[in-house]
């Protein structure tokens, strides 16, 4: 029957199903390569990622497969029989129930940060001979003492108990074999990064103060925990005001929402009881919410407030059939292009690498003199943007087997999302920082007191200037090219000095000139989602009531979905299981 089909398609004198079936391999053709282009693509993007990568982390923003984009969940169960010719509507309604669950979660803490742990070392616990800290994060820039060391871990998690909405409406009383149909799932997420045990450190051990002129003209508190600091609510020093993003939530985070509405048109080209093939064109109207990185890992429901348009296909081939059994083969395929829209995003700084995001930062006046004034550059990197990728395909395929009221089907699922494409708008919110200057601080010092060496006193005390350009959260930028402190011959200064890692005042001859960062030095790349590939198996069960109004269908499902490759940390691993009722009208 199947060869018959395509030698009928192929020989027949109409042009149309000469197109039909040429577009119809066209499809399945970018279906069927877009695992090698993709990875092939994505090679460019490791090789870019690996230059800066470092065991502290690698990206600032997740944005997973959106809960509406699910093509296995659509098909499953729908067999899509249309009759050809009506002179009034027919239509299906279906509601599905599904909860989804994440797994190997791993590859999320992998994402963000290299590793499944964070640890953090004080500048002073640096060895005087050496500027790095493998593995270690500074945690001098998050108001933890320098002596400090600590460790804390994360398994994030993320669930979505979904409510899917479809209808589907027949228009053959307007024109033959036109169609459409709406997608309206009901989301709520539940994002959590798994910090679920106390963390590791030696708080209760050491001095938990900062020295004068380290971080304020005089010895103040430190922070005494990870979570403490990791959670932005807390200043210190000259620090006058916390996080106003970034921040790490410690509980589970919630969301609610419809994901996205999709509207499909279509159109049945070819269709008899042994076999459908429709072509249709769809709009994606966003739902959801609109990521304002306002915390870290925030919960998204939905594509990221992103309009999409689209095209796609869907039908069915029957290999066998009887009075009491079927076995044939279903597929829905769509393509998407998803618009620019505006989010906020935080990045790294070029030159800095990963969570440099977070290293202290000194504002300078007009003058470029310290003013007094520290900020977690967090709330300085965070900008608004334009973002939207190329095109998002989901093709589901399945076999589907009837006998009596059941059925029986066994699917695929492929779905991959292009990289996106990121630019920052520093014109608009938040963008008020961009009218302040400001410098690396890491482990400079911020100020410097005069002392009278005939007399031991202190006479005077002045802001330190200087600035770091190149230093990591995990390495310490020496001074190279310094300028001299005008003291009069009687006098010295003395400050924290940062090219000893030393917890000691000492005299301090030299103050950096200050580098002011700008926007131009934020690493669009640290805040863009990189391409994403997974694959999917899926089941369903369900029971058909025939021979009674409406011909109701209870179904059963589950799904399966995994990574397309075990460097795509961006992918979403998830399974989930599914109750689904749907009935023809």
């Amino acid at each position: 029957m199947k060869l018959k089909l395509f030698n009928t398609i192929l020989n027949n004198g109409d042009i149309r199903y000469r197109i039909i079936f040429w577009l119809f391999f066209l499809t399945c053709s970018l279906v069927s390569c877009s695992s090698t282009t993709f990875t092939q693509a994505n090679n460019c993007s490791l090789r870019d990622e690996q230059i800066k990568c470092s065991p502290s982390g690698q990206k600032t923003f997740y944005l997973p497969r959106s809960q509406g984009s699910n093509n296995a969940r659509r098909l499953a169960g729908w067999q899509g029989y249309v009759p050809l010719n009506l002179e009034q509507a027919f239509g299906n309604i279906s509601l599905t129930f599904e909860y989804t669950r994440s797994f190997d979660n791993d590859h999320i803490a992998h994402y963000f940060f290299g590793n499944t742990c964070l640890n953090f070392q004080g500048s002073n616990v640096i060895s005087n001979d050496a500027c790095t800290i493998p593995g270690y994060l500074i945690a001098d820039n998050f108001g933890l003492p320098t002596n400090f060391i600590g460790k804390i871990c994360f398994k994030p998690r993320i669930q979505n108990i979904i409510v899917d909405f479809n209808y589907f409406l027949s228009l053959d009383f307007w024109c033959k074999g036109l169609y459409w149909r709406l997608f309206a799932p009901f989301v709520v997420t539940y994002w959590n990064l798994g910090i679920n045990c106390c963390e590791h450190n030696n708080a209760d051990d050491i001095d938990q103060t900062f020295l004068p002129c380290y971080m304020a003209t005089n010895q103040i508190q430190s922070l005494s925990s990870i979570k403490e600091a990791l959670a932005g609510e807390r200043t210190f020093g000259d620090m006058n005001s916390p996080f106003d993003f970034g921040k790490v939530p410690f509980t589970q985070q919630k969301r609610i929402g419809i994901a996205d509405f999709d509207l499909i048109l279509g159109w049945n080209a070819l269709m008899s009881d042994t076999y459908r093939f429709a072509l249709f064109l769809m709009t994606t109207i966003p739902g959801g919410n609109r990521p304002d990185s306002k915390i870290f890992f925030e919960p998204v429901v939905g594509a990221g407030k992103n309009w999409g348009l689209g095209a796609g296909s869907e039908g069915y081939l029957n290999f066998a059939e009887t009075d009491t059994q079927s076995f044939g083969f279903y597929y829905f395929v769509t393509i998407n292009h998803y618009f620019k829209t505006f989010q906020i995003r935080s990045f790294d700084f070029i030159e800095n690498g990963p969570l440099s995001r977070y290293m202290l930062l000194k504002e300078l006046n007009k003058d470029d003199g310290y003013n007094g004034n520290l900020l977690n550059s967090i709330d300085y990197a965070t900008k608004a943007v334009r973002v939207g990728s190329i095109f998002n395909i989901d093709a589901a395929f399945k076999f589907s087997y009837y006998i009596a009221h059941w059925g029986f089907d066994f699917g695929y699922n492929l779905w991959c999302k292009s990289a996106e494409n990121i630019r920052i708008v520093p014109r608009i919110f938040p963008s008020d920082l961009l009218h302040r200057k400001f410098g690396i601080k890491q482990t400079e010092g911020v100020c410097y007191r005069a002392l009278d060496t005939a007399t031991g006193q202190i006479v005077s005390n002045g802001p330190l200037n200087s600035t770091q350009t190149f230093a990591t959260m995990s390495t310490v930028e020496f001074t190279d090219f310094p300028l001299p402190i005008n003291l009069p011959a009687d006098q010295v200064a003395i400050t924290w000095d940062s090219s000893t890692n030393s917890n000691d005042l000492t005299v301090a001859s030299t103050s950096n000139p200050p580098v002011i960062v700008s926007i131009d030095d934020l690493d669009c790349n640290s805040a863009r989602v990189p391409k994403q590939l997974s694959h999917k198996l899926f089941i369903n069960i369900d029971y058909t009531f025939y021979n009674t109004p409406w011909e109701p269908e209870i179904e059963v499902g589950a799904e399966f979905e995994f990574s397309g490759a075990r460097h795509l940390l961006a992918t979403l691993s998830q399974s989930g299981i599914w109750i689904k009722g749907q009935f023809n009208f």
